[in-house]
């Protein structure tokens, strides 16, 4: 079966399992990914998942758009292969890190790629770097290096950058475990200059033997985290039997708003809309599922913001989820806008047993989505004072789109020379909408003018402060009457 149409063509198709998109990958077609992401003049990140960075991404959003919007997501673990089954669209193979990080690098020493290593600690490092030198003489070791205990925002993130990227780093292995070797891949993978990045957590202590792989037959019956629990019992009894509890607790959501209420409604059908002048829109109706993903109406191109109308949705799976997940996943790869239009109660129920609907701008008619392409909640609140308000989420796939019409609203009014940004209602936002607002602060500067942050939001002060941008975005603290 051929997946839908992908601004990726070879992308593979997508399960949504417990929230996150796992495309149906052997360790085979994997490596041929990451030999593809090797050679690309792209940089790109790949995940590794498991059941608890299902879990920690189920209660962490920012965790969970960096996972949703990885490159690639393979899955690695044993009870999500089992899931998948379960819920319709079933995973054919187990791609675990500890496998796939010796491979590839014997795939860079054959390649003769130069790697990175940033993480563990520095006896596991030079251990790592020995045991490999004598394994695998033509590998190059670009550099390694482990940054000190406590928070990312505390690291010389700067001179890390600098020292991967004068190294002509091809692949860059990040050992901090999950969230923060996700979280600090996704802001900075871009500035190193490395083809490929990916978390490894744990790997490079089976590398070094400080850990050992359990028995090829646990690994096979999807016990090896009952071997791995037996090693280590006080740190991994507690993360397990929560991450047992979360297993079985959303997979039991998930398959219940996968039920069909009556046997008649399977069929799907498709159209495609007259085109609006600023934007695409398409329909998808009945049945949304692994069966019927072929008859799915998708752009032929990503040219247009696209408008997909989900109201005469009756039953969706996770192949269904999937096929939704590459949509924005095609428009965030285009930096272009996606709406979704009146998605019946059906998609929400589904979207919400997971926490997707988080990812999606839902509208209520065409008029509000063109208002949202190209208008803002703006009000005066002085004579050279302007108040904008964000919307929920900002990342490359709409961050051009806020750059214009902050630069418009700054063009609009030349007497301000003040512009305070509410933030309070934000839920994540990354570099590229950073960058959006320094882009505007500049022009504003050439006025003499700033940009001010009002109320923001716990991923706003997060992402400014990993970025160390507190000076050039600084907060804005209202005045209380009276004073």
């Amino acid at each position: 079966m051929s997946p839908p149409k992908s601004l990726d063509p070879a992308e593979p198709p997508i399960a949504v399992l417990l929230g996150l998109p796992f495309h149906d990958l052997t360790m085979e077609e994997a490596l041929d990914e990451c030999r593809f992401a090797l050679d690309s003049t792209q940089q790109v990140y790949f995940v590794t998942a498991n059941v608890d960075f299902a879990a920690q991404a189920y209660e962490n959003e920012n965790l969970r758009k960096i996972l949703f919007f990885a490159k690639r997501v393979v899955c690695d673990g044993m009870p999500l292969i089992w899931i998948s089954k379960v819920l319709g669209h079933p995973l054919r193979e187990r791609v675990a890190g500890s496998d796939l990080t010796p491979r590839l690098l014997q795939i860079c020493s054959e390649k003769k790629k130069r790697v990175y290593f940033f993480g563990s600690d520095e006896k596991t490092l030079g251990e790592v770097v020995q045991i490999l030198s004598d394994k695998m003489p033509e590998l190059t070791i670009a550099g390694y290096e482990s940054p000190p205990m406590g928070k990312i925002q505390d690291w010389d993130n700067d001179g890390v950058i600098q020292r991967i990227r004068d190294a002509k780093t091809d692949l860059l292995l990040v050992a901090l475990g999950c969230p923060k070797q996700e979280d600090w891949i996704y802001l900075f993978h871009q500035r190193t200059g490395a083809s490929l990045s990916i978390g490894i957590g744990a790997s490079l202590d089976f590398v070094s033997g400080k850990q050992v792989r359990a028995p090829i037959w646990m690994q096979r019956t999807g016990m090896e985290w009952l071997w791995r629990m037996g090693t280590n019992p006080k740190r991994l009894l507690g993360r397990y039997a929560r991450d047992f509890l979360f297993l079985g607790w959303v997979t039991l959501k998930q398959l219940l708003t996968q039920r069909r209420r009556t046997v008649e409604q399977v069929s799907t059908g498709q159209s495609i809309e007259s085109e609006p002048a600023n934007f695409l829109k398409l329909v998808w109706s009945g049945s949304v599922e692994r069966a019927t993903l072929e008859t799915l109406a998708m752009p032929e191109n990503w040219e247009k913001p696209v408008l997909l109308d989900l109201s005469g949705i009756d039953f969706m799976d996770s192949a269904g989820m999937g096929a939704l997940a590459g949509m924005a996943r095609n428009a965030r790869e285009a930096k272009q806008a996606l709406g979704l239009l009146k998605p019946s109660d059906t998609v929400m129920r589904t979207l919400k047993a997971v926490r997707l609907d988080s990812l999606f701008k839902f509208l209520d008619d065409e008029q509000a989505f063109s208002a949202w392409l190209t208008e803002s909640e703006m009000s005066q609140t002085g004579a050279d004072t302007i108040r904008f308000q964000l919307d929920k989420w900002y990342d490359k796939s709409n961050a051009h789109l806020l750059t214009s019409k902050l630069q418009t609203l700054i063009k609009a009014n030349p007497q301000v020379k003040r512009l305070l940004l509410d933030c309070s209602q934000v839920t994540f936002i990354d570099s590229s909408g950073i960058t959006s607002l320094l882009v505007v602060r500049r022009q504003l500067l050439e006025r003499g003018g700033a940009v001010e942050l009002v109320d923001p939001s716990p991923p706003v002060r997060r992402v400014v402060s990993l970025l160390c941008m507190e000076s050039f975005l600084p907060e804005h603290h209202e005045r209380k009457a009276g004073h």
